[in-house]
């Protein structure tokens, strides 16, 4: 009983002040390297190491182990992202990550694609996709599912459609998102990291069509809905806040 009593002191010692669980060296100079050479984390006698982490309580093994794991994850807060597949194809985007809990984070995407002709047919659609996301192992870590209901705007002609009818609308997307995202690096000085997305789910749209010919409508306001892909991604994460 004794013995487990200064083990939690020790390790509520190691987190409240972390500075001080720092081990010297034996020849008494002191350690003043980089985090991830230091020796193991010590208080009092007490080495903390992640066997003797998981033998003691639930609360202080989960609130120890992203110290002695991933020392970059409790730091981080907010990303901003850009998908670069996007990109690639001309099409401007920004995003925004924010932590909302040890596992939840909400997303948001802007994305616009200026394209007034694609082999004769428009594509100018804009798109702000608010998500939230449940990571497996912890934020900003890993698999993780979520999520969207998105608003988009749109001038564009579809494929099953001749060139010159372009459809001019709005829409709504409900769907959900499966992704993974890995770190660039694995010290607390390491701002960057990847997300590998896909989304869908149903979309509905409300639109008119122009005949570009003559200018006259095709069709007056109409709705359709149906279930299609809404977005993938290849994004670079840059994290904000102190190191």
């Amino acid at each position: 009983m004794t013995r487990r009593f200064f083990m939690h002191a020790a390790l509520c010692g190691a987190l409240l002040f972390p500075a001080a669980a720092v081990a010297q060296q034996a020849d008494g100079t002191g350690y003043a390297g980089r985090a991830e050479t230091a020796p193991p984390l010590v208080a009092g006698d007490a080495i903390l190491k992640t066997d003797t982490v998981a033998a003691l309580s639930p609360e202080l093994a989960g609130a120890l182990s992203g110290r002695l794991t991933d020392p970059v994850a409790p730091r981080t807060r907010t990303t901003l992202k850009w998908n670069a597949l996007y990109w690639v194809c001309g099409i401007p985007n920004m995003s925004v990550e924010t932590r909302l809990g040890q596992r939840f984070t909400f997303n948001a995407d802007l994305v616009f694609s200026p394209w007034e002709s694609i082999n004769g047919r428009p594509y100018v659609i804009g798109q702000v996709i608010p998500s939230v996301r449940y990571y497996f192992r912890e934020s900003f870590r890993g698999f993780y599912v979520g999520g969207y209901a998105a608003f988009d705007a749109f001038e564009m002609s579809k494929y099953n459609h001749p060139a010159y009818e372009v459809q001019h609308g709005v829409g709504i997307s409900l769907g959900g998102v499966v992704g993974y995202q890995l770190p660039i690096g694995r010290t607390r000085a390491s701002r960057w990291s990847m997300d590998f997305y896909l989304m869908g789910g149903w979309h509905l749209a409300w639109y008119y069509g122009i005949d570009e010919r003559t200018g006259d409508f095709y069709a007056r306001w109409n709705a359709s809905g149906e279930w299609m892909p809404y977005g993938a991604g290849v994004t670079f994460a840059y994290r904000l806040g102190r190191k």
